[in-house]
């Protein structure tokens, strides 16, 4: 009965809700309740990663009719087959999230809530359910699995005679600058880039020498923009030199470690509704420093994961999978020439910090949906040259820069749809409040 009862009350509220969906949990035989899976609101990109919609699930009867139902040639996956179909017609915003447990998912002998090889053949149906969903779309996409049971990985087609426009700013630090181009050139494969290093005031001989041997090869263009540090000016000025399609925002304390993550984050960004595209940021040692952001954490945003190893899990795997943030990091951050000139670049207001949070709300607010790739993981020596922000002055910008994110989205801070009220907004670990 309560179930029914906050189906009903969302049916009050939204009329033209078309599809209804709950959190969950797990249930043991003798009643125990475990491991509570408190879902995002509706989020594209991680559907197609893995059915996290699953109980409980309400449809309204005309979609129903209007599908046909249930199709028994995806048995064992048919409730993952039916939500790719209703996302194939539905529009987004009647898709609504109840972040409430309504349903308790039984452990019982021979259950995939006990056992994913309980019922081994789930996988195979799930994998042709999202086969034959990217072949009705159109996407020209493939489906591989993924390094867990019911997990999948979407392989979008790959355009290399794209090119990207790599903007880079610095200020002397040589010592990472040089390591991040060269493994940038090392794994770019065949995607064509141009690299746009915005100097900020270099004083270093060996740093400016660099620099100038730089200048004298067709990829890489130096600007010189000496200015008190402004992240945002630092990569607008960089953009009026691009002449990319897509344009990758990229610190000079950033270092590549394989092949393929640029051909991953192309083939996300030319996706039509996608918008910025943010990668896998490793600390040295091993440990995530960026796995997408969640706003709200420590009261403004901070990054998802923060501190797990670069392989565990996350979340309900969440760490590993594609899926929507609000935000990504621009310290490795993709987008679209003509999305990035729609919304008006970066804010310069935002000096240092939470530009690239603004930037990336202001790109879901023109209709684009944000993505983080595991699969495209770099190390990050973080602020490596520009400092922590300890002093009497820095503080006192962050400040203001905090105020400024709060005064334009607060909304979007109470309540992050990328997230879950359920979850702490203490830490970055996904742990119940």
């Amino acid at each position: 009965p309560y179930a029914l009862n906050e189906l009903i009350h969302v049916l009050i509220k939204n009329p033209n809700a078309a599809v209804i969906y709950s959190d969950e949990d797990l249930m043991s035989e003798d009643g125990e309740r475990l491991t509570p899976h408190f879902k995002p609101d509706w989020n594209a990109d991680l559907l197609l990663s893995h059915n996290y919609i699953t109980h409980l699930c309400c449809y309204k009867k005309e979609i129903l009719n209007q599908l046909g139902g249930m199709r028994s040639a995806f048995d064992g996956a048919q409730d993952y087959d039916l939500i790719l179909r209703a996302s194939e017609i539905v529009d987004p915003k009647d898709i609504i999230h109840i972040p409430k447990i309504l349903y308790h998912w039984r452990m019982v002998e021979g259950s995939t809530a006990l056992s994913a090889d309980a019922k081994s053949y789930t996988v195979d149906a799930g994998k042709q359910a999202l086969a034959a969903h990217l072949a009705r779309t159109k996407t020209g996409a493939t489906v591989s699995l993924a390094d867990k049971p019911n997990f999948y990985r979407v392989n979008w087609p790959i355009a290399k005679s794209v090119k990207v426009s790599v903007i880079i700013p610095t200020r002397d630090g040589l010592e990472v600058l040089k390591p991040c181009l060269d493994s940038l050139m090392k794994t770019k494969g065949q995607q064509s880039i141009e690299v746009i290093i915005v100097d900020n005031g270099s004083t270093d001989k060996a740093t400016l020498k660099f620099l100038n041997e730089l200048s004298k090869k067709t990829e890489f263009t130096i600007v010189r923009h000496d200015i008190p540090f402004n992240y945002s000016s630092l990569n607008n000025k960089g953009i009026t030199y691009a002449k990319g399609e897509l344009l990758l925002f990229l610190n000079n304390d950033v270092e590549a470690i394989e092949q393929g993550w640029l051909e991953e984050m192309v083939s996300l960004a030319l996706r039509p509704d996608t918008g910025c595209v943010g990668a896998k940021l490793l600390y040295l040692d091993g440990s995530i420093q960026h796995a997408g952001v969640v706003l709200g954490l420590g009261g403004y945003a901070a990054h998802a994961h923060r501190g797990l190893h670069a392989e565990a899990p996350g979340y309900f795997n969440r760490a590993q999978m594609r899926q929507n943030f609000s935000a990504v990091t621009a310290a490795c951050l993709m987008v679209r020439r003509d999305i990035f000139d729609r919304v008006g670049g970066f804010d310069e207001a935002f000096e240092v910090a939470y530009n690239d949070v603004d930037f990336c709300l202001r790109v879901k607010a023109a209709g684009f949906k944000n993505c983080y790739t595991p699969f495209a993981t770099l190390l990050h020596h973080e602020s490596k040259t520009r400092g922590d922000d300890d002093s009497p002055d820095k503080k006192a910008r962050f400040d203001k820069e905090k105020a400024l994110l709060a005064t334009r989205w607060q909304p979007l801070i109470d309540h992050d749809p990328a997230y879950n009220p359920n979850l702490t907004r203490a830490k970055e670990d996904f742990s119940l409040c």
